[in-house]
């Protein structure tokens, strides 16, 4: 039943990445409603499938590694090996991939509220912040230059701390600074 399972989950997580992610956000939220929480749902579901990917496959490259079978071999218990030795060998891995992803799922969010799928006035948002601005584009351009500017600055500086983590988690770069010294 496992493998029939995962190969079930994987197809299902092949088909809705086959979906693009922006346009299923859109459908899902005019569907429900434009508000933040089904924006937010509308978020979830849509970036899911990449998620549950990218941690499967660490997973199972941390499963076959020779500390895991040893642990195996010892007789440690699947529950004690997954919690001690697989869990904190994935979990860096793991935060970086959310890091980098971060700033796509925060665009999405910008989009869709800019074209009212968000939140709804007087919840301020950066996207619907350039929508309400675009008439006055003429005259008053910082208006929508202001909000696009906080987005860009947001999504870079997640990227770039996304970045600062991986190299704070990475133990090859910890070697390499080592070595430097």
């Amino acid at each position: 039943p496992s493998r029939y399972t995962d190969a079930l989950l994987g197809r299902l997580i092949e088909a809705l990445m086959a979906l693009p992610g922006l346009v299923t956000a859109l459908a899902f939220t005019a569907v429900l409603g434009p508000s933040f929480r089904n924006l937010l749902l509308a978020l979830i579901v849509t970036n899911w499938p990449w998620y549950a990917r990218s941690y499967r496959s660490l997973v199972l490259k941390e499963r076959v590694a020779p500390y895991v079978e040893s642990a195996l071999t010892l007789g440690a218990g699947q529950a004690r090996v997954l919690l001690r030795h697989v869990l904190p060998n994935v979990g860096g891995p793991a935060l970086v991939l959310a890091t980098a992803n971060l700033g796509s799922v925060m665009l999405h969010l910008a989009a869709l509220s800019f074209l009212g799928l968000g939140t709804q006035p007087p919840t301020p948002e950066w996207g619907m912040m350039i929508n309400d601005a675009r008439p006055f584009l003429q005259r008053c351009p910082w208006q929508m230059v202001a909000p696009g500017l906080c987005i860009a600055l947001t999504v870079l500086c997640v990227n770039l701390a996304g970045d600062a983590l991986r190299d704070l988690l990475d133990p090859r770069v910890a070697r390499q600074r080592r070595e430097a010294r």
